[in-house]
Order: C-alpha cells, then structure tokens, then sequence
C-alpha cells in the first residue's frame, strides 16, 4: 500500500477524524493488513462495533500473530460489553509481546473494570516496571483506588498523572468527574476542558454537558449533599426519621411534625442530589 496513503490515513485517525481515515482508505486494497488495522480502528472510534469487529477478525485471519490486530480487537470487545473475551485476546497479544507497553495497559485496564483487585492490582505493576514514572500508569492506579472506594488515594494518582502529562484529557477528565462528586464545582470546568482536548470521545463530551446542570442554578445547590457520603447520608437520615418518628407519638406533636417535615426535605434533597450526580457522571 502506498505509503503516503497509510501516513494521511493514521494523520486522521491521531487527530479524531475516523471518518476522514475511512475517506482516504476507501478504495485501497482490502485484504492488505495495514488497512484493515486502520480501518478497524476508525470504525471502532465511531462506534460501529459490529464493522470494526468484522474487520479486525478479516485482518487476524491473514495475519494471525499480529499484535496491533489483537489490540483493537480487545478494544471493540470492550466497547461491546465482552471484557471477558477481550481480556483473552489481550492475554494472548501479551504472551506474545510482554514488553508491550500499550498491550500492558489494556489488559490492566480490562481487569480493573472487572474489579479483580488482586490480578488488576499485579498488572498495573507489571505496567509500572516497563514504564516506570509514566502518566498511564499513575491514571491506572487512579482508575484502581476509585473503583475500590477510595476516592483521596485515586485524586493523588490523577494529580500525578497529570503532572507527567497536563494534556492528557482523560486524566482531566476523571479529575473533573473526582471534583464534582465531592461537590466542588471547579470539577465541572474539568470535565469540559477534557472535552474540548479530546472531542472526538463522545463519552467525555456527553459528561461534560450533563454536567453543566450542576454550574448553574437550580443545580449548584444540590453540590454541598454531594459532599456527603451516600452510605452516611442513607444512616444518618434513617437516624433522623426515628427520631422524628418517635417526637410525633409520644412527645409534643409539633415539635414532631416540624422535625420530621425537616427530615423528609433533607432525605429529598440528598436522594436528588446524588441521584443527579449518578446521571451526570455515570
């Protein structure tokens, strides 16, 4: 394949044009391996799942040891839902190439989305030793802390992140969604500078507009209930409740009243306010 049409082609895709990449691809040759590469890879980014994965499987079947090839594939498995498979691809890609970096990281990323603690934990070591000091690594171990509940050790290693790469938009992007959960609102301008440094993925731009509902107001007052953790909120209010509850039956009716009426906006104000919260950065 002409080698012009291959380096226009990666220019498109390195800077979020997939539909241009497929522009300057149609009509090349369709069984040669770096078109499919390409192509799968720019369909993945628009989305068209069952395309890019149908193209990846061609491309595999003519050049079955290709690491790349496994590479997106685990991608577009992982975009369907099927972490599973895809971690068996990115096994076998890391079998082949253990000193790839990006394989590392990928297959570090699938287990933690599929919360093994241990195995995730081991991987993103494995990562660090080939990469020692890297952005990735430090947004991994954020990604880590977070999906195990803690939230202070994940902002450290995003901050980390972010002082080895301040570009990165998905490091920005996870401060944002960090920021805003603790119910400071500067999470929001996070969220949307990510998207604008990074506004071919839909996902990072569709967060930062739901999440301008909580910059403007009737918004900004739900950001102080999300400071609140909702495991303390849910014990606190039950608290609350009973004690109310109690005050109503056999103590003074009004006091009572007034207590539980207080109580039951508390109890509404923090369910929409992390409710809210779960829509815009879920």
């Amino acid at each position: 394949m002409d080698e012009r049409t291959v380096s226009l082609a990666r220019h498109w895709l390195q800077t979020d044009r997939p539909d241009r990449c497929l522009e300057v691809l149609d009509g090349a040759d369709p069984t040669d391996p770096q078109v499919l590469l390409l192509r799968a890879w720019a369909l993945s980014r628009l989305e068209r799942w069952d395309d890019a994965e149908s193209v990846a499987r061609s491309g595999l079947a003519g050049d079955p040891g290709s690491v790349e090839l496994r590479r997106v594939l685990a991608h577009v498995l992982t975009g369907r839902g099927r972490l599973r498979e895809a971690a068996e691809v990115l096994a076998s890609a890391a079998a082949d190439a253990p000193e790839d970096v990006e394989v590392r990281a990928q297959l570090a990323a699938n287990l933690v989305v599929r919360r093994f603690e241990d195995e995730s934990a081991r991987a993103i070591d494995a990562l660090a030793a080939l990469a020692p000091g890297s952005g990735r690594v430090a947004l991994l171990r954020a990604h880590w802390h977070l999906e195990f509940g803690r939230r202070e050790d994940a902002r450290r290693h995003v901050l980390e992140a972010l002082e080895a790469d301040p570009a990165d938009p998905q490091a920005r992007a996870l401060l944002g969604d960090l920021t805003t959960r603790s119910g400071d609102v500067a999470g929001v301008g996070h969220l949307r500078r990510a998207a604008l440094d990074d506004f071919g993925d839909r996902s990072t731009v569709a967060r930062a507009r739901q999440a301008g509902v909580l910059d403007r107001y009737p918004g900004r007052l739900l950001l102080p209930a999300l400071r609140v953790h909702p495991g303390w909120a849910a014990a606190g209010c039950f608290v609350l409740l009973w004690v109310s509850a109690r005050v109503l039956v056999v103590g003074d009716a009004v006091v009572g009243g007034a207590m539980l009426a207080v109580t039951l906006l508390l109890v509404v104000w923090l369910a929409v306010a992390h409710a809210v919260a779960v829509w815009v950065l879920d």
